[in-house]
């Protein structure tokens, strides 16, 4: 599903998804109502100005990628909560997301190794927790982070105690996917290439090469490709 731009006059689900973004980052644009009007619109060209965007209040692919980027100086514990999407949905908001960072459609192959990915993650979309999509963590994240406590154990008094595991937050679906294309490029960007030939196997095991995971990768790879076949694009 291609991200439409969006400009004055525009209405529907994304103008509201986009006038959360904008609140997120700082700039009224009213009520989330979906309908892009004036005051939308000076949130936009407000936002645009603070990252030296061409302030045109016109939201194209450059400007939803700045929207995807946190910038919230202190992080801020938030509620751990269920944001599910449909397996549909998550190959949709996927596509979304990558159109933002990158610019551009991904290919059918790569999209179909990222869904794979985060359905394996996410329990195929019913899973997704605060629109982190891939369960990516929070530990140098400058955002909101919802907080896990998990057991774990000291090697060297045998000992278990609790650990505090940090993931990241988003306040919308579009934020998130555009972070896990983002974190893809960034740090896993050696993966890409196998995303793209349509090799989910071989995806996933590098992927637990550049510490992904921590599973048995075996495992892990062989899930990431049954649910390869089931990719519903």
């Amino acid at each position: 599903m291609k991200a439409r731009i969006l400009r004055l006059g525009s209405h529907g689900a994304d103008v509201a998804a986009l006038q959360d973004l904008l609140r997120e980052r700082g700039h009224d644009p009213g009520p989330s109502d979906g309908l892009f009007g004036p005051r939308t619109a000076g949130a936009a060209r407000a936002f645009q100005a603070a990252r030296g965007l061409h302030a045109d209040g016109i939201v194209g692919p450059q400007t939803r990628a700045e929207l995807a980027v946190e910038s919230t100086p202190e992080r801020r514990r938030v509620p751990k909560t269920q944001t599910p999407l449909s397996p549909v949905g998550l190959m949709n908001i996927l596509a979304w997301g990558h159109e933002a960072f990158f610019g551009e459609q991904p290919t059918k192959a790569r999209l179909a190794v990222a869904w794979a990915h985060v359905a394996g993650e996410n329990g195929r979309g019913v899973e997704v927790y605060n629109n982190n999509f891939g369960n990516i963590t929070g530990f140098r994240w400058s955002g909101s982070v919802y907080v896990i406590t998990v057991p774990e154990r000291d090697p060297e008094t045998n000992t278990w105690a609790p650990k505090e595991m940090l993931f990241r937050s988003h306040g919308a679906p579009q934020a998130g996917s555009a972070d896990y294309w983002s974190v893809m490029e960034k740090s896993y960007g050696d993966a890409l290439p196998l995303f793209d030939a349509g090799k989910p196997y071989d995806a996933a095991m590098k992927l637990g090469e550049l510490a992904w995971f921590t599973e048995h990768a075996d495992q892990y790879a062989k899930r990431m490709t049954l649910l390869y076949r089931a990719f519903p694009g």
